[in-house]
Order: C-alpha cells, then structure tokens, then sequence
C-alpha cells in the first residue's frame, strides 16, 4: 500500500481505466466480429454447396436419362446396322428406326475386328449424311475423326457393356473452323449377337444435348469427367474440344479415387482460385459430375455485410467511449476516498468511517473496507493461533517419524525391503519386525481414514507391539495372540470409533514354516522360486503365478471378543513373501481406475529370481505409471520378504493346497 508520502502516477487512473476499457471493448468487439464472420461464412458456405448439390443432381438426372434413352434406342439399332448387305458410307436410311430426336444426333456407326495380329480393323462403317450435311461436316467424318482422335480399342476389348468418350473436334471445312461436341460409345460385339466376339462397336453423338443441361445453371458450373481426368461433358464447346485428347488439369481429379461417394463436398484451390466443388456418381462406370462455384463471387453479399458490420461496430466505439469517459469521472471520486482509507490502515488506524454513496459496488467494498478494519485484530489473534497448531503438527510429524522408524533384520536367513509413502503428513499405514532367536515376526496395519487419528491409532499399535516382544522375548507369543492382544488395547483406548486392519506373518527362520494372522487385512502373496513348486517337486523355470495365502479374521478395535486364528504354511529357500496395505490396488488414475489386485499380482509374479530391491522398483514404477500424476488419496505401503533358508535344519514339508 503506497503511503502519502509516495509519489503521485503521472498518468491518472481515469485515464488507465479508459485505456483499459478502450483495448477491452476492441478486443471484444473483434473477437465478435471474427466469430461472427467465421459462423456466417460457414452458413454461406453450407447453403451454396447445398445448393450446388442440388443443381448437381437435377443436371445428374437428366443427363443420365438421356444418354441412358439414347443408348437403348442405338442397342436396337446396332444388329440391323451390322447384318444389313452391300452397306455403304452415304446410306442414311439405315437410321430409320431411329426416334426424330435422334436421327439429328448419331453421326455415324463403325465396326471393328481384331484381327489375328491382334490389331483392330474397321469392317462396316455408315456415316450419317444427312446430319453431316447440316452440320457441314465432310461425309467421311468418321474416318477423319478416327484418324485425329482414334478410340481406346484395345483398351476396350476386355470390357462387358460400353464405354463413353469425349471426341470433340474443330475441323477446317470450306476455310471454314467448325467445332462439334462429339460423344462417343464404344459398344462389345455382344450387342450384335453372340457369336460377334472381338467385334468393337463405335456410336458418335453429337452431345449437344449434354452441353444444353449443364448450361442451364446459371449459379455453378457443371461437367462430367472421367476418374482418368478426361473430360467427358462440358457447358463450353472449346474446352471440351481442348481437352478431347489429354487430362484436364483440374485438382478435383486427384479426388476421384480417394473421394467418399455417391458424394462429397469439398473445397478446392483452381489456378489460384478458391472454388466449393460437389462430386457425385454419374451412374455410368468410371463417370462423375462435377458441379464448382467459385467461392468469392459466392461471397460478395457477406464481404458486403461485413464493412456495413465493421463501419456500425467503429460507432458504437465512439460512442461507449464518451459514456466511458463520464463514468470514469464518477467513478475515480469514489476510488480516491477508498485509497486514502488503505492508506490509513497501513499507518495502523483500524476505526474508519468512509462516506461513500454510489448505489453500486463501490459502497460495498467501503462497507467491506470498514468490515475489514473491525476484523483485521481477529485475524491477527487467528493467525498466531494457527502458527501455534502448525508446530504442534510439525512436532506430531516428528513424533511419528521417530516411532515408524524401519526396522532393521540383523540375519544372513532373511532379506527384507520396504516402501512406505503416507498420502498425508500424517499417515495411517505402518510395519514392523521383530527377530526373536530364529523366529521372526513381521506386522502390518492399515488404520481407517488419514491425519491425526489415523496417525494415533498406529502410534498405539506401534507401542504395543514393541512392548509385547520385548516382554516376551524369550518365548515369542503367537501371531493370534499378539493380534488378540493389539485388539483388545484399540478397542479400550478408541471405544470401537477408530479402526485398524492388520496382517501378522512370524517365520521360523530354520524350517521356513510360517504362521499367519490376518484382521481384516490383505492376504500375503508368496512367489516360489524357480528351483521347487508349491508342492516341494523341482519345477521348470516357466513364469508362475503369486499364491495368494488366505488367512481371515475381524478388524482391530471393533469388538474384544473377536477371535483370531493362524494359519499355518510352508516356505522353500528362495520364495519371496509380499504384504502391502490396500493404498497401492486402489491407487487411482487421473480417469478415476483403480490399480486393482489382479496389476499387483501381475508385476509381482514377474519378479522371478530377482533381488528384493528390484522387484521393489518395479512395483513403484508400475504404480507410478497408473497413476500418472494424480494425487495420492491413501498411505501406499508394502513389505517383500525372501527366505534364503541358509541355515535351514531340515527339508521343508509340502505347503497345504493353493486356495487363490
């Protein structure tokens, strides 16, 4: 807080707070007419290519109706044309069974026969001269067009149906330039008869027929073209007879045999033009329709509507900047008045009466400032108050940690390693051991919820525990009784309000014979070693499974007529032994997923022959990478035990059958 005494800001707050507004109004401002801009173009772009679709299946429609009418008219022709004696190129009442609207569109019919080296020869061929005649087209057209433009023959032999080609030419008749859109059909022999193999038919049309239905959009432009990138119909004679002999240079072929069809809508850049393109199936083999609009021409209502936006949103700037101005004045009286109160508790005068009376949230944050003074000696009281609780935790965090000290196994019988990781300052997982002659005894409990209860009841369980050893030094009790024992003293000290679930494990470091007292807690795990089985038999070194050691009994502090049972097993020199507490199989994951059991007693079972401290990295890391970074909600905990069995006096009994 600055004190009366610091120097003034060369530039006033009214007019920061007006640049502020200014550059968030802006900001604003643009950011709506991005928005804006980006959602209507998509709508503009939606609605023309909807359009174009449209315009695109009515002109699929038609043309596909019409070649499809005049192919089955020429199909019926084609046998009478064929088998008809001493034909020739100037006979045009070969067409009579032809429709009127025909007649004046087959320019003529040829057929070809593969010889026996393979080439194709014409062996009939009726040119239509009446049509040529009015067209002004020489009566050899056919061979003329044959000789410019040759059809595809031996590419077509081992074709079924037909097949439709663009053959579009300009010829120099009478000095004369005319240009004919010519579409032609090669036919199979089978349209003659069945014995007319190798025989190929070859139909000109004149296809203005086509040109006239594409021409009739007068919003897009639509053409077919072939998945080989020949153009098979287009509203502009001259680019039909351009590209009759190569592959039109259009993007959209690229698409033709990666597209999604019956159709796709697409947008596509043409010689530096950016043009929304609709592809659809023609219905006639390797045949498509393309309808194109050009998409700034399509624009130019919204590019309109866009500076009539932009010239709007530069008025109302001008005028929320005049309004800005005269609240500001209003507004920094009020601010003056409450920095002059900061000031005065900085010098340590908490009794303010401010005398603000502005009907907004200024008048709230005077009432708070006076609010605030009256409370801030409180705050002060609370503050040291929680500085006083915060040692008391830091000294309780130092109590624990001297308690839960790791124990330490002084024999070469036993290897021991551990990993404990509370979840909060104060945990409420602990284990322990202790060695007894040739027996040890292992503890590990679990106590219900977290932070200083959690961390009372393991104390007590700690205490009693090493005061039972110790009284009992010279005759170890039983797993049951220290069990019994531990549940009687938490039941009188937490009157069954606070819980623990514990599992006790006590190995006869000379036979390998195990007891096991379970309350409430996770049974151990056992991996064999590789040199014997579960029923004492050498076995393979093949991957096996972690046993489950089940052993039952009620939790700690809950009733103190609960009764405990150990369960006797058996040890071969090498097994390894795993208790852990059900903070690591419910580990989560950043979605919520458990670890589980089935995880643990996965990576576990991997364990092998490896040392303790191996298999102990694994286990952390394999948790670690479930987890991924998510927060700790429990006290993750586990114990491994190997008996080496060194010293062991006799062969180890068989262990009683597997239950898990």
């Amino acid at each position: 807080m600055s004190g009366p005494d610091t120097q003034k800001a060369q530039v006033p707050i009214k007019y920061k707070f007006l640049a502020v507004l200014f550059s968030i109004m802006i900001t604003c401002l643009s950011v709506f007419f991005f928005y804006a801009f980006q959602t209507f173009s998509e709508d503009k772009r939606m609605f023309i290519m909807d359009l174009n679709l449209s315009l695109l299946k009515a002109a699929t429609a038609e043309v596909r109706s019409g070649i499809e009418h005049r192919l089955e008219a020429v199909q019926g022709l084609i046998p009478r044309v064929y088998n008809r004696v001493g034909g020739s190129n100037t006979d045009s009442d070969i067409y009579a069974g032809l429709p009127e609207s025909l007649k004046s569109e087959v320019l003529g019919v040829n057929f070809y026969r593969e010889n026996q080296q393979g080439a194709f020869e014409s062996i009939r061929s009726y040119n239509n001269t009446e049509l040529l005649g009015k067209l002004t087209l020489p009566a050899n057209f056919s061979q003329v067009l044959d000789s410019r433009l040759p059809p595809p023959l031996q590419l077509f032999k081992n074709k079924k149906n037909f097949e439709l080609l663009n053959r579009s030419i300009m010829l120099e008749v009478g000095g004369k330039q005319v240009k004919t859109g010519v579409l032609t059909v090669l036919f199979s022999g089978k349209f003659i008869d069945r014995n007319s193999t190798g025989v190929v038919i070859v139909v000109d049309f004149v296809q203005d027929f086509i040109r006239s239905v594409l021409n009739k959009s007068g919003v897009a432009e639509v053409f077919l073209i072939r998945s080989d990138g020949r153009v098979l119909g287009h509203p502009n004679l001259d680019t039909l007879i351009q590209y009759a002999n190569q592959a039109f240079p259009h993007p959209v072929v690229s698409r033709l045999k990666s597209a999604t069809f019956p159709r796709e809508s697409i947008e596509l850049d043409v010689n530096g033009e950016d043009y929304l393109c609709n592809i659809g199936e023609s219905g006639f083999p390797d045949v498509f329709f393309i309808s194109q609009v050009q998409k700034r021409q399509a624009f130019v209502a919204l590019y309109h509507l866009a500076s009539q936006s932009l010239m709007i949103m530069g008025i109302l700037l001008c005028l929320s900047i005049i309004a800005s101005i005269i609240f500001t004045n209003r507004l920094t009286v009020n601010i003056t008045k409450l920095q002059s109160a900061a000031e005065e508790i900085g010098k340590g005068n908490l009794n303010l009466s401010l005398n603000v009376k502005s009907n907004d949230e200024l008048q709230s944050v005077a009432e708070s400032f006076e609010w605030m003074s009256s409370r801030l000696s409180d705050l002060i009281f609370e503050t040291a108050k929680k500085a006083r609780l915060e040692g008391e935790l830091k000294t309780a965090r130092l109590v624990q940690s001297t308690l839960l000290t790791i124990p330490r196994i002084a024999t070469d019988d036993v290897e021991v390693d551990s990993h404990l990781v509370p979840a909060t300052d104060l945990g409420g997982d602990f284990w322990d051991a202790y060695l007894t002659g040739r027996t040890l005894t292992i503890i590990i409990g679990d106590a219900t919820g977290h932070g200083a209860p959690a961390a009372l009841v393991t104390a007590i369980a700690k205490s009693c525990f090493s005061t039972l050893n110790t009284v009992y030094h010279a005759h170890p009790l039983e797993p049951e009784q220290v069990t019994s024992a531990l549940n009687f003293i938490l039941h009188s000290s937490c009157q069954g309000k606070l819980l623990m679930t514990m599992c006790i494990i006590q190995i006869n470091l000379d036979t390998g014979e195990i007891g096991i007292c379970n309350a409430g807690h996770e049974s151990p795990m056992v991996l064999r070693a590789s040199s014997s089985s579960s029923d004492g038999t050498a076995s393979d070194k093949k991957a096996k499974k972690a046993e489950i050691l089940f052993a039952r009994g009620e939790r700690l502090g809950f009733s103190p007529e609960a009764e405990f049972k150990t369960v006797k097993f058996q040890l071969n020199p090498g097994d390894t032994l795993m208790l852990y507490t059900d903070g690591i199989t419910e580990a989560k994951s950043r979605q919520g997923k458990e670890w589980g059991e089935r995880q643990l007693r996965k990576v576990f079972s991997a364990g092998g022959e490896r040392a303790l401290s191996q298999i102990k990295k694994e286990l952390v890391g394999a948790v670690g990478t479930h987890m991924g970074g998510a927060e700790q909600e429990d006290d993750i905990t586990f114990v491994l035990i190997k008996w080496l069995g060194k010293h062991a006096k006799k062969a180890t009994p068989p262990l009683p059958k597997k239950v898990g």
